[in-house]
């Protein structure tokens, strides 16, 4: 077992790219990470540009990719739980979501809830996603306005066990067309059964 942190960092920010495939939805893989991480969380700094509704957000314990032009719910989705920031800066609210992804053209909701999260165009905002415990899942999507003091916006429990490790993806869209955010220091901190992980920080 390797527990340590595993980050990416730069002097560039990400930049999403725009994508036309089913749901305007488009996922990134993290190779960096390990791919057969157990317990663990993803943290990383977002800054959005215009405003726009903008969905974006972290699929842990991914597994193979189901998303093709026929299955899942979009080309490229791993199956996996899916945690995604519905932020809307001139609504004044930002909604989390956690879902579990599958084969199936729909992505089944898990939890849904509201934070009064306000962003602005330029301010960043940070995000964690938590993954934890088998047969029994508890998951946690919190966010901060300092990268420091967390909130938690949205946590469930998912019963079943689908998924028990895997790897991570950025994933975004969800019906969302926006692509002008920026996402910064990617952090991996937790759990793997992969002796090949890195332990420590890689900058």
């Amino acid at each position: 077992v390797t527990a340590g942190v595993v980050s990416y960092k730069g002097s560039n920010m990400l930049k999403i790219y725009t994508t036309s495939g089913r749901h305007s939805s488009g996922a990134l893989d993290l190779n960096k990470f390990t791919s057969k991480a157990t317990d663990y969380s993803v943290m990383w700094k977002q800054y959005y540009g215009a405003s726009s509704s903008y969905k974006v957000g972290m699929m842990l314990r991914a597994g193979k990719v189901v998303g093709n032009s026929t299955a899942g719910y979009a080309q490229g989705f791993r199956s996996g739980y899916l945690f995604i920031a519905n932020n809307d800066p001139s609504g004044g609210n930002t909604t989390f979501r956690i879902y579990k992804s599958t084969e199936s053209t729909n992505l089944n909701s898990l939890v849904t809830q509201g934070a009064a999260l306000q962003t602005s165009q330029g301010t960043p905002v940070w995000y964690r996603v938590s993954v934890n415990g088998y047969p029994i899942v508890n998951l946690t999507f919190e966010y901060s306005t300092d990268g420091e003091n967390w909130i938690i916006g949205a946590q469930t429990v998912d019963a079943s066990g689908s998924f028990q490790s895997g790897s991570t993806q950025i994933a975004w869209g969800l019906d969302a067309t926006a692509s002008n955010f920026f996402l910064d220091d990617i952090t991996f901190d937790g759990v793997t059964f992969d002796p090949t992980a890195v332990k420590g920080v890689m900058s």
